[in-house]
């Protein structure tokens, strides 16, 4: 169905791409913040 199990997306994103799969979800997260202030 095109859905991916999260331990999955963890550890390929562990795996493949080592730090900077992590670093490139904490930066969309921290976009992701910042943008929810002016929503509340």
């Amino acid at each position: 169905d095109g859905r991916i199990d999260y331990n999955e997306f963890v550890a390929m994103m562990t795996k493949g791409n080592g730090g900077v799969g992590r670093r490139t979800m904490r930066n969309s997260l921290n976009m992701s913040m910042r943008d929810a202030p002016s929503t509340h």
